[in-house]
């Protein structure tokens, strides 16, 4: 009804206009010469036109009333809309009640289901155990009996090596009476022999010399033969006779019958000295394993017992351990009180424009630390629109310039959670990053990074803004120890988790998805600090291509900070909220920038730099240009921020760009900003300043090779 009255009042005020124009177009023509002719019909129209203007003066009254009715009744709708709604919420918040009670119904006999089919399972487990148990003490009784007659068997075989020792050195003895005994008559013969031979040779000698020499010499020869004969019968005549020589030779063969029974004699002296010696070592040896054997018993008494202590101590260890969660720390945040009760928050949060302004003065001054932190306006809009182009941050900047303190002191102005993770630089895989599961212990040794996690999921988190930042997080490479995070990061929010290693027979914290999958919460953000110089390494462009990257300066103009009271921690859904309405607003200009970067930058960077871009940094631009716009910002400094850290970022360090390469580049991003609302200086631009260092460094190349020569 009241669109019907004003769509009348519009084509009655047209009407009005079409008949003035009409009167005017009569007076012209009257001023033509058609007065006269027309007197009458212009007097008619000028009162025509006393009427309608009476008539359009009591149409702004007219419409007032209206207004005013319409007012009325939207009032009226609204009320009525609203008691609906409370009814609505009202029947929404008891049907909401049932539904949860008939929810907790069936988890808990789910629950009931899954304890019996458990506790099924765990007696089933346990007759299982001690099945085992007896087959292992079997086993081991087993092991213990073979060990024994192993031992047994090894200490007979050494005795019959022994014995064969002893029987072989008495039979290397006998034969070596034996020998000795050939080797003398051996000696006796030989020696008889060479008498015989030197006899022999003798006579050969006499009658080579008789043959040779005169009778005289002969003579001589006899006569001295003689003489040696007579000599000879002296010493015959005192030598013994038959009788006495018999007596000798019997002499002679009775010491030698007892020379050989001395040998024989000497042989079983030995032999029963060797069987002595045996008997003596048999009988220590024997004395010596009663005294080990009754030792080893005792011995294995002692560790049997020993051994039945540790099984009872590792057992009641492991039983322990199974009995206690596996997550301990995650499980000790279910039964904190003060983490399951929700936290009241700011459920609204004013315009992005207004919310970094109080943002930058809450920044700048610390009540409980006293200390003053200076960050531009620029900087504060560039760190809120990053939070809602992604959830990966690197802040990178020299030592100093505050890049742990940004977040820090962001997450304490916004009521928010702070997390700090200092990376390592032996990191090489997840479990640096999340833990670890000892399955000895059967627990998981939780990190802060994952506690972090966790805690985000809580009530008294869940709808606050989180940060966990990365330290350093370039000492090692992120493409290892973070590579699982990042494409979690590309998966929908609703999928985005890490699986973790658990003992299937323990019970996850409450916060899980199921035993051993824990979400990602949406509510927060990674950030990571950089340094770069000899002791860490580059990030990887896929690494720079998902993050929202800040480079924070060196010198800060100082701020007079104004003191903000207190107030209830910013809800992460509300700035989400103001993210979305900064989306719809500023759609258009997102469009344009979009549309300027690939108009101007494209083809230089794709000819002059073989650089391109694709659909993810679209969808940046998407979403960070709106937020900067809706902060205060302008659309020359939202570009200058995405080209300088998307796209001239891939171009920093290329000893072969050639000057005309770079002034071609330096055109095109001025074209660009002059295309773009929002004014620039040129020594505030991140592009302009990178391009400035780029064609700076082949010059400072020459210089130093000019030095260098």
């Amino acid at each position: 009804m009241l669109e019907a009255e004003r769509r009348e009042l519009l084509a009655r005020q047209k009407e009005v206009q079409d008949q003035e124009l009409q009167l005017l177009e009569r007076e012209e023509n009257a001023r033509a010469g058609f007065v006269a002719q027309q007197s009458s019909a212009l007097a008619e129209l000028r009162q025509r036109k006393t009427e309608l203007e009476a008539e359009l003066q009591a149409l702004p009254v007219k419409l007032s009333e209206v207004h005013a009715g319409w007012v009325k009744d939207m009032e009226t709708l609204r009320q009525r809309l609203e008691g609906e709604a409370r009814q609505a919420r009202a029947q929404l918040a008891t049907e909401l009640a049932e539904r949860r009670l008939q929810a907790e119904q069936q988890l808990e006999q789910e629950r009931q289901r899954v304890h019996k089919s458990l506790e099924a399972w765990r007696e089933e487990l346990e007759s299982r155990e001690s099945t085992l148990e007896q087959q292992r003490q079997k086993l081991r009784q087993e092991r213990i009996q073979l060990r024994a007659d192993a031992e047994l068997l090894e200490d007979g075989k050494r005795l019959l090596e022994k014995r064969v020792e002893q029987k072989a050195a008495a039979r290397v003895e006998s034969l070596q009476a034996e020998l000795e005994s050939t080797r003398l008559l051996f000696e006796d013969t030989r020696r008889d022999r060479n008498h015989l031979q030197a006899e022999l040779r003798k006579v050969e000698e006499a009658n080579r010399q008789f043959e040779q020499r005169s009778p005289r010499e002969v003579l001589e020869q006899l006569r001295s033969l003689e003489e040696q004969r007579r000599k000879l019968e002296q010493e015959l005549a005192t030598r013994p006779n038959e009788q006495e020589k018999q007596r000798l030779r019997q002499l002679d063969a009775e010491h030698e019958q007892r020379e050989l029974e001395l040998a024989r004699l000497r042989r079983e002296n030995s032999e029963l000295k060797a069987r002595l010696g045996n008997h003596a070592i048999a009988v220590s040896e024997l004395e010596s394993l009663k005294r080990q054997k009754e030792a080893a018993e005792t011995y294995n008494k002692a560790l049997g017992s020993a051994l039945e202590e540790y099984e009872r101590k590792v057992g009641e260890l492991i039983q322990r351990a199974r009995s206690q969660p596996a997550f301990p720390l995650c499980a000790a945040m279910d039964e904190d009180t003060g983490l399951q009760r929700e936290v009241e928050v700011e459920e609204r949060v004013p315009r992005l424009d207004k919310f970094c302004k109080d943002l930058r003065h809450r920044l700048a001054y610390n009540p409980q630390t006293k200390q003053e932190l200076y960050y531009s306006e620029r900087d504060v809009r560039a760190f809120v629109a990053g939070l809602a182009m992604s959830r990966l941050h690197l802040l990178q900047g020299i030592s100093g310039t505050g890049k742990t303190s940004l977040p820090r002191e962001f997450a304490r102005a916004v009521g928010g959670a702070f997390t700090l993770v200092e990376v390592q630089a032996g990191w090489r895989d997840r479990d640096d990053l999340l833990g670890y599961f000892n399955a000895f212990e059967g627990r998981h040794y939780e990190s802060d990074f994952l506690l972090a996690l966790y805690r985000a999921q809580t009530p008294a988190f869940r709808d606050r803004l989180c940060l966990i930042v990365l330290d350093e997080m370039n000492l090692s490479r992120p493409e290892q120890y973070f590579a699982n995070l990042l494409a979690q990061l590309e998966q929908p929010e609703t999928k985005r988790e890490v699986r973790l290693v658990t003992d299937p027979t323990q019970k996850p914290p409450q916060r899980f998805r199921d035993r051993h999958t824990l979400a990602i919460p949406s509510n927060v953000w990674f950030i990571g600090t950089a340094n770069h110089d000899e002791t860490t390494v580059e990030f990887a462009d896929k690494t720079y291509d998902r993050a929202h990257v800040m480079e924070l300066p060196r010198h800060r103009q100082a701020v007079q900070a104004e003191h903000r009271s207190e107030r209830p921690p910013v809800s992460y859904k509300a700035l989400l909220r103001a993210f979305e309405e900064a989306r719809q607003k500023h759609e258009a200009g997102a469009k344009t920038v979009a549309r300027v970067l690939d108009q101007h930058l494209s083809p230089v960077l794709d000819a002059h730099f073989q650089v391109g871009w694709g659909s993810r940094l679209e969808r940046q631009v998407a979403d960070f240009v709106p937020v900067v716009l809706a902060s205060g910002g302008s659309e020359v400094e939202a570009a200058d921020h995405l080209i300088a850290t998307k796209l001239l970022r891939k171009i920093r360090g290329r000893h072969e760009t050639q000057q005309e390469d770079l002034d071609a580049l330096e055109e095109a991003v001025s074209k660009a900003f002059k295309s773009l609302q929002g004014r620039l200086a040129p020594d505030q631009s991140q592009s302009l300043k990178l391009i400035k260092d780029e064609r700076r460094q082949p010059r400072e190349l020459e210089e130093e090779g000019v030095d260098a020569a």
